[in-house]
């Protein structure tokens, strides 16, 4: 079965950033995709799963 992720309101439109592809958590987010990545390197994420949070139902399936 395919896991979908149900993402807050505070994240859409924003660029948010997963421990693995595992993980439902929100690590990081931001506007920027590039601001969000290396949040997550700093708080030690080794390989950091960077999705967009589109307006909108969109299912992600990982």
């Amino acid at each position: 079965m395919e896991r979908i992720l149900i993402f807050e309101d505070k994240y859409i439109g924003k660029y948010v950033t997963l421990q693995n592809e595992d993980s439902d958590k929100v690590i990081t987010f931001d506007e920027s995709a590039i601001k969000a990545y290396n949040d997550a390197k700093k708080l030690g994420v080794e390989s950091p799963i960077l999705m967009y949070v589109p307006d909108g139902e969109v299912a992600y399936i990982l």
